[in-house]
């Protein structure tokens, strides 16, 4: 079976993020994979990164991608140097993973060369003036082979990193052909009652049956707090996947 590490960027900038890491942890135990959330604390001022338990700690920095940015490189670089992995799925606390299915997945996919996700687009002009659309495999989860994570880390320096973080890899591996994946988004719950909660089940389900394994939780401010309908779409996907 071939061994992917996961890599979740971590914050607590929202108070529902605490359930999508109770989450993903419990799948790392249950399935057996290695999994590592990255974290920036302003305690940290040192360009290496700590790591403690299943947390890889960073400096600080004030700007929000560079700061992703360099969560995310700090992390490719210490599953290179210290792990065997062939894959490495990069993800963040408002999303899902069916970890079997995805599993299954990995199995049919090429050793190199691998540089897959959600698809989404983002207007963008080149230095040499020419603009356009730029499909890049969206942060909320993708997954990149080993050697394409060195080669991110290799080309680091060439981008500037005010781009959004997913953004600016798709950006570093330019001549990277993207393969796209379905994700099933839980982000237009609009209320916390039960009809919410079966109508986010039937969905869970139509994905699944699709072979679907990336659900998006997400929902924007609207009659209720984001918390409140956030939880309608983790509870759903807990009760629909708990054996």
């Amino acid at each position: 079976m071939k061994k992917f590490i996961v890599l979740v960027m971590d914050s607590d900038v929202e108070p529902i993020y605490s359930i999508g890491r109770e989450v993903w942890r419990n799948n790392a135990q249950k399935y057996n994979f290695k999994i590592y959330f990255l974290r920036s604390e302003k305690k940290y001022s040192h360009d290496s990164a700590s790591v403690e338990g299943d947390t890889i700690y960073c400096k600080w920095i004030d700007a929000f991608s560079e700061r992703l940015i360099y969560k995310t490189l700090q992390g490719f670089k210490y599953c290179l140097e210290n792990t065997e992995c062939e894959y490495i799925l990069r993800t963040n606390l408002s999303s899902y993973f069916n970890i079997p299915l995805l599993q299954k997945y990995c199995e049919s996919l090429p050793d190199t060369l691998l540089y897959a996700g959600p698809m989404e687009s983002y207007g963008l002009t080149l230095p040499n003036g020419i603009s356009g659309m730029l499909y890049f495999c969206s942060g909320s989860g993708y997954l990149l082979s080993r050697d394409l994570v060195a080669l991110a880390i290799q080309r680091s320096g060439d981008v500037p990193r005010s781009l959004p973080d997913d953004v600016w890899l798709a950006t570093t591996l330019m001549d990277i052909i993207r393969k796209r994946w379905s994700r099933c988004d839980l982000t237009d719950i609009n209320n916390d009652d039960a009809e919410s909660a079966d109508t986010i089940t039937r969905k869970i389900r139509a994905s699944t049956q699709e072979k679907i394994f990336h659900f998006r939780i997400k929902n924007s401010e609207k009659s209720l707090p984001r918390e409140k309908l956030d939880i309608v779409g983790w509870k759903a996907v807990q009760n629909y996947f708990r054996d």
